[in-house]
């Protein structure tokens, strides 16, 4: 069971990676803002599929003024930063953001109106 749910963690961390590099893509084709980068499609295909590899039972979190929850897959975004967390299935959340952070977080950190991992 813990193999496994390593392996599954790895992969929620490889979706939100995915996210990562999206993001600067999507700025750079967008007069460098980040505003609707929580509905591009990559973006939206990697945050489903980290929803459904970490188990989240609540539908994808993308309204900025809404706190993340422990059920939750969040995506926020401001036009000048984003930030996206997901649960893990052993323990904590991962995080990342367009400041570069990249962790884990042992509880949700996207509060609302907030787009940095806390």
């Amino acid at each position: 069971g813990n193999t496994r749910q390593q392996g599954a963690d790895a992969g929620v961390k490889g979706n939100l990676d995915t996210i990562r590099t999206q993001a600067e893509v999507f700025a750079s084709n967008n007069n460098n803002t980040y505003a609707g980068v929580c509905n591009d499609t990559t973006v939206n295909n990697a945050l489903n599929a980290a929803k459904n590899t970490s188990g989240a039972t609540a539908a994808v979190n993308k309204t900025y003024g809404t706190t993340g929850a422990a059920s939750t897959v969040t995506c926020h975004e401001n036009g000048t930063a984003w930030g996206v967390e997901s649960p893990l299935k052993t323990t904590g959340f991962w995080c990342v953001d367009s400041t570069g952070f990249a962790g884990t977080t042992t509880n949700f950190s996207l509060a609302a109106n907030d787009a940095a991992c806390q």
